[in-house]
Formats: structure tokens, C-alpha cells, sequence
């Protein structure tokens, strides 16, 4: 999430980003897997770490960017994040790209 471009509609400063973009490193190095769909990005977390970092990004991701739906299920581990069909793609290829394991 470093130097990506936020959409329009979030309210994140360069400050924020920056630090929702390590949230987002700190996370992406406990995801088991990800899958894409045009609308939508699944992620499943290794749930024997600390998911705190996913805890707070899905906070934050909440506040900041209100066009994401964003369903966190924290015992399971499991995390999906969507868009409407046409609006805010390149978000989701933000998050997706985010949450890729290193």
C-alpha cells in the first residue's frame, strides 16, 4: 500500500497511508491465501499469529474508505473485501497487492 493512490472517496493523509501501509506489510506476512474476483478479495490468515494488525487495518479501512465492504472474521482468520461492480477497482487491486505475501 506504499505510494499507492488513494481513491477519491478516501479520507486517509500521506501520513495515514503510510501508516495503513505498514499495517498492511505487518499483515500480509501471516496470509495462508488469497484469491481475487473482479469485485472482491479473500484472504485467510495463519490464526496461530497475532492478528492485531489485521484487527486495526480492518479499523482503519473502515473509517477511511466507506465503498469498501469489509466482512473480518477474526477466529477463523478469514478476511473479504469488496467493491461494487465498475466503482473503486483499483482500491481492491491496491489491497490485493497489499496482502500479497513477501
Amino acid at each position: 500500500m506504499a505510494e499507492r493512490a488513494l481513491p477519491d472517496a478516501c479520507s486517509l493523509d500521506a501520513a495515514g497511508a503510510r501508516s495503513q501501509g505498514e499495517r498492511y506489510a505487518g499483515a500480509a506476512r501471516a496470509v495462508v491465501s488469497l484469491e481475487r474476483a473482479p469485485t472482491r478479495v479473500e484472504v485467510r490468515f495463519d490464526t496461530s499469529r497475532d492478528l492485531g494488525v489485521v484487527d486495526d487495518l480492518v479499523a482503519i479501512e473502515r473509517e477511511c474508505c466507506p465503498f469498501f465492504a469489509i466482512a473480518w472474521d477474526r477466529e477463523a482468520g478469514e478476511l473479504s473485501v469488496a467493491v461494487e461492480p465498475g466503482e473503486n477497482g483499483r482500491a481492491l487491486d491496491a489491497i490485493e497487492e497489499a496482502l500479497t505475501p513477501p
